[in-house]
Parts: structure tokens; C-alpha cells; sequence
């Protein structure tokens, strides 16, 4: 028996003697960035077919960030476990053990009876809160501990070596290295610099909770992050990020405004560095007003908001730019569409410069490569000659182009006071115009229709931020914003018979500017780990003008051009008890108008059901002094303008919000479950008692009539929400439910009709796959029909108060619509690439924005005693487009 033995003992001696280590010749060309070390060796063993035995729940304690280009893989292995406990050792060709590096734990100096006695704080560099739940690791040892609700640590260890130092890990936050001294107690003031990458890398949070207790990173009621995998790469827009979001309309691709559980984007408080955005968006909905490369931070509310905030009647988004710079940085995004530059450069040691910069390459749908892009329906250099007994509409692609600059200088003054100083300008111009010839039996008729709008926005505001202790800090916030909207429209209808012509025609204008001063203090104090309190004041002062003209003659002029809102508030942020968290606050406001005061009451109240699940209910009460009309004009397309209350005339808007959500968030999926309803006293119209129709030349068009309404609206709807991830694949599907009315004493004998542009059923499906060099998006979205205006169904010698609403309502078909775009990152030396292509509206599939109706023809063959057809255009959304881009980052 022993010769079986001896030769199988020869056997697999001859097998290890064919297996003996051969020098891997190989080189290796990888990024890391905050990457897990047990997923980094994962990824090198998959890519180059090399095999490691080691134990992934201890290499998964550290996290690596580093670059190789075409380095030798000995050299690799050797930088990537240079800062960590581990040693590589190789036991066969392309095997290797991973093991704990005897040589850093020098026991020979030190007994383990000696103690090593660490203790300190970690706070944010940018304002020097504490920062709790950040993962402070001691090497050699390996043991990790995280710091308290006050930043706080420590550790009580034996010494194992003579070399002993830190490592500080958050998310968002740069990773932090600090040697120790051979001192056997030690106390170090840490302070961590917030980073940012890509917009997908931004936090974006349904409740946005500040305060300690809520800033919990495991705490379930921060885990609405929005899924990463729905940002579209190629425009990389703030907006469109949270139009993928349920709850929030996607179906308007020529506006990158929010609309909000049927809400209209002005009862919206927008926020970037406390600069307030009256118009956040460019015309084509592709991309907003917000440059991605500028952002740090994103919180978005859209129910209940912080007692601090006021003046709005529906949610809030508030932004934070980049600070912090420790190092020079920047980039270029080219893109067939736009330019986007950004750079940040620090000053010294305690200040830093940000500056961004976007602008449209071309005038959108003008130029011969953005006709390829949009397919324009309408060319204006081209003259239709449609039948308009066949074909009563024209469809426009409308052109536009537009500009935004961000810069922000900020700076640490001392080690507790800090400042910014930020400033924004957007700028935007839109047009659309058609042209038709049209001949009735010896009659030729030429329709000349011209639309130009024009926006402008601007804004500065500084912060000062003084910390007093550990528990208490102020910070003092101004700001004044400015913006500004001009709409011209003329046209016009000419008949010619033979040799003799006459002209019909209309101009209309249409100007609305506003400008204000805000003023902000706000206290937080910190009474223990289980409560903080917020309280302090808030004053706006506001000036608007606001006319509307048809031809050189202003109808209508606003009464009310200066205002002021003095608002003192005070909030409370509790958990009583392991399982609930409170947030309850109130806001009392004067108003010098109505010289009255208001009472705003807000509660958020949270019960956790388990450790993964969440029930909650929020309420709140919310008026706002500065709000908008909705004018309908002439051609039946609702616009929104704002205007200052009084209530009088303009009734001072106040709405009354409920909602009640379940969460649930575990290691497979994520699924979100809420309802709300919301009624708000005080919304106002402007409409045209008849329509103004250009009529057969030689007739005269009728002056303007117009009423002021003022009213109710009431909304209430159900979300759904399904987020399912894997490895590197992730998956979302959503629906809303949305039913939103309007009532009017004056139309339609009381009672309540469906609002418009409010879609009842919207369905949002997206899917993400993601790796270390690919990005590939697939998003659908689909919006049931909304119902408009179809001032074609009003006789012109109707009163529209004598109307049912249904003798004048129509709707405008489904919305569909599916985008896709593929990006490949990468790195080069100091230089970080991306490459991209998309194409939103795959399919091509043709949406509406709205129907306007300008002129009322003749036609050839009466009907039912009507000798005249009421025709328009349609302005379309956003067609079939690709977009190509590169941008470069150091």
C-alpha cells in the first residue's frame, strides 16, 4: 500500500514543480476612487485573470483611492497595501495570499500591558459642525470606531507598534490621513473637506432633516436618496435629475421648471446659496438654470419644509455650491447642444474661488446641425401654403439660446467664523413664427405670425457663520435677486384681391419685473444628543411692475409695487423615544399690505415600525405674499406672472398640507408608499371674457376684455415607488396619481373644474447599468392627456362667465417618451475623461406643449350657416435628438 502512496507523493511534487512561480509580466492601467479594498483585488482578479485567496470582511474595512497607468503589477500590489496592515505574498504563478504584514506590528519595543489612549473631535471644515458616524480606523491594529452625535471618538487600545496613525472616512468627505506620536495619550481636532464628483454623486434628500440626530447616515429617514442610476450623463441637469423622481412632472421637456404634485412651479421655493430663483430653467428642457460642476448639495422637500422657509405654498429645493477647495480643479463639457467650463481655485489656506460657466453653441433650432438635431416641423425662412380647411393647426419647433455664469468666493476668517459670497446670472431667448398663404376662391390671405420671449435672471448673496462652542451657532444670510420677463407678439393677416390689399393686425406685449432683499438670522442650538432647536428671523422686501399692452395700449397695470414680510420662527427637533422623531415648528409673519399677522404651524412625525421600515405623517400651513397670476392669453395658453397681494384684489395665498407615507428599505429593494392632499385659498386668473381673434381684414379687432378671478384650488394623488439594485445594475419604477381642481365664483356657475397642464396618470421606469469605465440609462416616461383651453369652441359673442367649462375644454394627447445615452469614463495621467451619446425621444414620438389659436378665416364651402374657420399652430416638444459629448476634468 505504502507504493501507491510514494507515487502518488511523486505525482503531485511533479505537478508543483511544473507550477513553480514565473514572474507575472503584465501592467495595469485602473482607477480607484473610495473603493473597498476586498472590491479592488475583486476587480483585478476578474480584469487580468489572477487569482487571490484572502478574507473579504477584513479587507472590506479599508477603502482605497488611487491611479495606476501602465504600471508593473509587483509595483501595483506593492502601492495599493502600502498604507494598510497586509502583505502579498505569491505561491504559485498568478496565486497569491493575502495576509497580515508581521512587520508593522513591531511588539518588540511595547508591552501589552501598554495602553494607547486616543481621543478628539470631527467636524466639517466648511462650517465646524460636528460630523457624526464617520469611521475612524487605527492602524496597524485595524480597529475602526465611529464618532457620536458631537463629532466625538476614542480609543483605549495596547500599543502595538512604534508607528501608529489614522484614517477618517465619510461619504462626501475626502479621506484623511494623520500620523501619530509615540505618545501613550493623544487628542487631535480633525477637520474634513466635503467633496463632490459628478452630479450623480450628490445627495439628494425627500426630507433633507438638519438637525444631529437626523443627520444619522444609516437612519432610515435619510435613505431617499435618489437612485444614481437615473441621471442622464449627457445633459447632467439638476432638473431632469429630479423630474425622474415620482411625484414630479417629466412630461414637459420644453421647461425644466418643477412642477410638483400639480402644483405650479411658483409656489416653489428655489434656493441656491440662499439666492432666491424666480425663473430656474432655459427653454429647452434638456437643461435648467443650475450648472451640475457647481454643486455640493441638493435638499428637496416636497411636503413638509422647515419652519425657516417660508413665503411659498407647496415645496422647497435648496442648493449649496462647492466649497472647501484645497486644490486647483476644473473642467470642459462640449456638447453638440452647449459649453459648460467650471474651475476652482484656492486663495492661501482659508479661502478658495468657484467659477462656472455655460452657454448654447448655436440659436437652437436654427442652425443646419440643429435642424438635424430637432427635425424642426416649421423652418421660418420657409412659407407654408397649407389648406386651412384641411388643416386648422401648424406645427413650430421654436428656436431659443441662453447663457448662465456662477462665481462664489469664500473663505474661512477664523477657525469659527467663515463667509461666502456667491453671485448668478441667467439670461435666455426664445422665438416662434410661421408663415402661411392660403386662397379662398379669388381671395389670397398671408398669415404673419411672430412670438419673442425674453428672461433674465439674476442674484448675489453673502453668509457669515460664527460657531460659538460645540452647541450653538448663528448664521447671518442677505441676498438680492432680480428677474425680469418680456413677451412680444405680433400678428397679422393680409387679403389680397387682384391689385388691392388690406391688413388686419395685433401686437401684444407683456412685461413682468421683480426684484428683492432678503435678510435671514438663524440660531441653532444643540440642548442634548436627543434634541436641537432652530429659531431666529426672516424679512423680504419686494418690488414688482407688471402690464400687459395690445397695440401701443396698456390694459391692465398692478396696483401693488412694494411690499415687505417681517417673519419670526422657531422649531424643535426631538426623538423621544428610540422609535419616533418629531420635527415641529411655527412661523408668525406680518404682512404691511394687509397689515395682519399669520400663523404657520408645521409638524413632521416619523415611527419607526422596525429597523428597515418607516411610517410617518407630515402638516403644514403655508401662506405666501408673493405669488403669481395665471393669465390666460388671447390665443388660450396659460402664463404665469408674479404680482404682490393685498387681499383684495389678489387674495394672499395660503395652503393646508397633508401627507402620509410608508417606507421600506432593506438589502434587495426599496419601495415608497405615500398620499396627500393639499387645498389652497387665494389662487388667481386672469382670462379674456371673449376671444380676440385676428379677423378677415377690414374688420376690426375688438379691444380686450378681461376679468380677475380669484379662487380655490384642491389636490390630492397616491405615489408608488419600486427601486431594486444589484452589483452594478440598478432599476426603478414609479407611479403617480394626481387629481388637482380649480374653482371660480365667475366661471363655471361655481364649482370645481380640472386644473390645466396637471396630468392625472404618470408612469417613470428606469434602468442603470455601471461599472468603473461604462455608464449605459434607459428611461420611459408616460403622462395621460391634459386639458387646455380650445378657445376655437368660443364664439366670439359669448361671455365666458355664461360658459360651462366643458363647452371650452379639450384635451391634449397622451405623453410617452424614452431616452438612452451611453458614457465611457476614464483617466489619463492628472486627467479625468468622459465620452458620450444620446437620444432622448428615441422613438420620436410626437407631443404637444400646447394649441394656440390666432386667426379667424374664411372658407370656401360654409357649413351649418359658418362662413369662417378659427386656425393656429401647435408648438411641439422636443422632437427625436442626439446630443455627442466629451469633457475633460483635473
Amino acid at each position: 500500500m505504502r507504493i501507491p502512496y510514494f507515487i502518488f507523493f511523486l505525482f503531485m511534487v511533479g505537478i508543483n514543480l511544473c507550477a513553480q512561480v514565473k514572474p507575472i509580466d503584465l501592467k495595469i492601467t485602473e482607477s480607484f476612487k473610495e473603493i473597498k479594498l476586498d472590491k479592488v483585488i475583486e476587480q483585478i482578479s476578474k480584469k487580468y485573470q489572477i487569482q487571490f485567496a484572502y478574507d473579504p470582511d477584513y479587507l472590506n474595512k479599508f477603502t482605497i483611492t488611487k491611479e495606476f497607468y501602465n504600471i508593473e503589477f509587483y509595483d501595483c500590489m506593492k502601492k495599493i497595501f502600502e498604507q494598510t496592515p497586509f502583505i502579498i505574498m505569491e505561491q504559485t504563478n498568478s496565486h497569491f495570499l493575502i495576509s497580515i504584514d508581521k512587520s508593522k506590528l513591531d511588539k518588540t519595543n511595547f508591552l501589552k500591558s501598554n495602553n494607547l489612549k486616543i481621543n478628539g473631535t470631527v467636524r466639517n471644515s466648511r462650517n465646524g459642525e460636528p460630523l457624526e458616524n464617520v469611521s475612524v480606523i487605527l492602524f496597524p491594529n485595524g480597529i475602526s470606531v465611529n464618532s457620536d452625535e458631537h463629532g466625538h471618538f476614542e480609543f483605549s487600545v495596547a500599543k502595538v507598534s512604534n508607528q501608529n496613525w489614522l484614517e477618517f472616512r465619510y461619504l462626501s468627505y475626502e479621506l484623511k490621513r494623520i500620523q501619530l506620536t509615540n505618545n501613550m495619550n493623544s487628542t487631535v481636532e480633525i477637520y474634513l473637506i466635503p467633496i463632490v464628483q459628478k452630479l450623480n454623486s450628490v445627495n439628494i434628500n425627500e426630507k433633507a432633516i438638519e438637525s444631529i440626530m437626523f443627520k444619522n447616515k444609516h437612519s432610515i429617514l435619510n435613505q431617499s436618496t435618489l437612485n444614481q442610476f437615473k441621471i442622464p450623463e449627457v445633459s447632467k441637469d439638476v432638473m431632469n435629475f429630479l423630474k425622474r423622481e415620482v411625484g414630479i412632472d417629466a412630461t414637459n421637456d420644453l421647461s425644466s421648471g418643477l412642477n410638483i404634485r400639480g402644483s405650479d412651479d411658483y409656489q416653489h421655493l428655489i434656493l441656491l446659496d440662499g439666492i432666491s430663483l424666480y425663473k430656474a430653467e432655459h427653454f429647452y428642457g434638456l437643461f435648467s438654470a443650475i450648472n451640475p460642476n457647481i454643486l455640493s448639495n441638493i435638499d428637496l422637500y416636497k411636503s413638509y419644509f422647515p419652519a425657516e422657509y417660508g413665503g411659498r405654498t407647496s415645496s422647497l429645493l435648496k442648493m449649496k455650491s462647492m466649497a472647501d477647495i484645497n486644490k486647483i480643479g476644473g473642467g470642459v463639457d462640449l456638447n453638440l447642444l452647449y459649453s459648460n467650463l467650471h474651475v476652482k481655485i484656492p486663495i492661501h489656506s482659508n479661502f478658495g474661488l468657484l467659477v462656472g460657466a455655460r452657454f448654447s453653441n448655436q440659436n437652437l433650432g436654427k442652425s443646419n446641425v440643429s435642424n438635424l438635431l430637432f427635425q424642426n416641423a416649421q423652418n421660418s425662412s420657409e412659407i407654408n401654403q397649407l389648406d386651412r380647411e384641411k388643416q386648422s393647426l401648424i406645427a413650430i419647433n421654436p428656436l431659443s439660446n441662453f447663457y448662465d455664469i456662477f462665481i462664489k468666493v469664500y473663505g474661512n476668517i477664523t477657525s469659527r467664523l467663515n463667509f461666502s459670497l456667491s453671485y448668478l446670472q441667467i439670461e435666455d431667448q426664445y422665438k416662434a413664427e410661421y408663415t402661411n398663404e392660403y386662397q379662398v376662391n379669388n381671395l389670397f390671405f398671408n398669415e404673419n405670425f411672430s412670438e419673442f420671449i425674453k428672461w433674465k435672471s439674476s442674484g448675489i448673496s453673502n453668509q457669515f457663520k460664527f460657531t460659538w462652542n460645540s452647541k450653538i451657532y448663528t448664521t447671518l444670510s442677505t441676498s438680492f435677486s432680480k428677474y425680469s420677463f418680456n413677451q412680444m407678439i405680433n400678428s397679422s393677416l393680409t387679403e389680397t384681391d387682384r391689385n388691392f390689399s388690406k391688413l388686419t393686425s395685433q401686437f401684444n406685449k407683456n412685461s413682468n419685473r421683480l426684484s428683492s432683499i432678503n435678510l435671514t438670522l438663524k440660531n441653532s442650538l444643540s440642548i442634548n444628543s436627543m434634541m436641537l432647536i432652530n429659531f431666529g428671523y426672516e424679512g423680504n422686501w419686494y418690488s414688482d411692475s407688471l402690464s400687459f399692452a395690445t397695440d401701443g395700449k396698456i390694459f391692465y397695470r398692478n396696483r401693488i409695487n412694494n411690499s415687505r414680510d417681517q417673519n419670526g420662527f422657531i422649531e424643535l427637533l426631538s426623538t423621544p423615544h428610540q422609535k419616533i422623531e418629531i420635527r415641529t415648528g411655527i412661523r408668525l409673519c406680518y404682512y404691511n399690505i394687509t397689515n395682519k399677522m399669520y400663523i404657520d404651524p408645521r409638524i413632521a412625525l416619523n415611527y419607526k415600525l422596525n429597523t428597515k421600515s418607516i411610517l410617518g405623517i407630515n402638516f403644514g400651513l403655508y401662506h405666501q405674499f408673493l405669488s403669481q397670476t395665471t393669465q390666460e392669453d388671447r390665443f388660450g395658453r396659460p402664463f404665469d406672472y408674479y404680482i404682490l397681494t393685498d387681499e383684495k384684489l389678489y387674495k394672499v395665498p395660503v395652503s393646508y398640507q397633508c401627507e402620509l407615507f410608508y417606507k421600506v428599505i432593506n438589502s434587495y429593494f426599496n419601495i415608497n408608499l405615500s398620499i396627500y392632499n393639499k387645498f389652497l385659498k387665494g389662487a388667481t386668473n386672469h382670462i379674456f371674457v371673449t376671444p380676440t381673434f385676428v379677423q378677415k381684414p377690414g374688420s376690426q379687432v375688438p379691444n380686450p376684455r378681461y376679468i380677475i378671478l380669484s379662487g380655490l384650488e384642491e389636490t390630492y394623488g397616491a405615489e408608488s415607488e419600486l427601486i431594486r439594485k444589484w452589483k452594478a445594475i440598478s432599476m426603478t419604477l414609479s407611479y403617480s396619481y394626481n387629481k388637482s381642481y380649480q374653482s371660480f365664483d365667475s366661471l363655471n356657475k361655481g364649482t370645481f373644474f380640472p386644473s390645466q397642464a396637471v396630468r392625472t396618470h404618470q408612469v417613470k421606469m428606469g434602468s442603470g447599468f455601471k461599472n468603473s469605465h461604462w455608464f449605459i440609462n434607459l428611461f420611459y416616461v408616460y403622462g395621460s392627456g391634459h386639458p387646455y383651453t380650445d378657445i376655437s369652441l368660443i364664439q366670439s359673442n359669448k361671455d365666458r362667465r355664461d360658459l360651462t367649462v366643458k363647452e371650452s375644454i379639450n384635451y391634449l394627447p397622451d405623453y410617452k417618451r424614452i431616452d438612452t445615452d451611453l458614457q465611457l469614463y476614464g483617466s489619463l495621467k492628472k486627467f479625468n475623461y468622459h465620452i458620450g451619446i444620446s437620444i432622448y425621444n428615441l422613438f420620436d414620438w410626437e407631443n404637444v406643449k400646447y394649441v394656440q389659436y390666432i386667426y379667424s378665416l374664411p372658407i370656401k364651402n360654409p357649413n351649418q350657416g359658418s362662413n369662417e374657420k378659427v386656425v393656429g399652430a401647435q408648438i411641439n416638444l422636443i422632437p427625436r435628438t442626439f446630443n455627442f459629448s466629451i469633457g475633460i476634468n483635473f
